[in-house]
């Protein structure tokens, strides 16, 4: 894929997100899940965040640190954690709290030389990773949201929904900006 289309990360995404949609079919259809349309706000809510995510996450690597990107991108999973805590009146457990403690050593360790080209950060990488950050967090709030609104039910027809939402939307977006780029 990569020597067909030099400019197409949106295409590439959406591949591995229609891997991902046939995964959670078959799985829906297996376990004889109903499609139940009380889901489908959940799923289009879960489906902008996703995309944020990914578009915000595509965005940062193309004008800064791919690796201190994938870092801050991985903290998003802060959010459901907090989101439990202060809304869902959850109690964190012990290894949640040494969990925050290795995240804020991480932060100092990851920053690396700071003069270094590989590690300089800009203003435009700052507002792409934080729309990346909140939309991979928001993913798992909305989805753990769902879960607790229906009982743990619709976990595949969700993610079908979602999914499909996702790959409507970024079609659209790849044939109209990336086309170009398949030979």
């Amino acid at each position: 894929y990569n020597k067909k289309a030099k400019n197409g990360p949106v295409t590439f995404s959406v591949m591995k997100v229609f891997v991902a949609f046939l995964f959670f079919l078959v799985m829906a259809l297996v376990k004889n899940v109903s499609f139940d349309t009380e889901i489908v706000p959940y799923s289009l809510l879960f489906a902008l965040c996703y995309g944020c995510s990914m578009v915000g996450y595509v965005l940062a690597i193309s004008c800064g640190s791919l690796a201190i990107s994938a870092v801050v991108k991985s903290y998003a999973l802060i959010i459901p954690t907090l989101f439990g805590v202060f809304v869902w009146d959850e109690q964190l457990v012990w290894y949640q709290y040494i969990g925050f403690v290795c995240i804020l050593i991480s932060l100092f360790l990851v920053r690396g030389d700071r003069d270094s080209e590989e590690t300089k950060l800009s203003l435009k990488w700052l507002i792409f990773i934080v729309i990346s950050f909140f939309g991979e967090g928001f993913c798992s709030v909305t989805q753990k949201t769902q879960q607790k609104t229906f009982e743990g039910k619709y976990d595949s027809a969700f993610m079908v929904y979602a999914l499909a939402a996702v790959i409507v939307v970024f079609a659209v977006y790849i044939f109209l900006k990336e086309r170009k780029d398949f030979k």
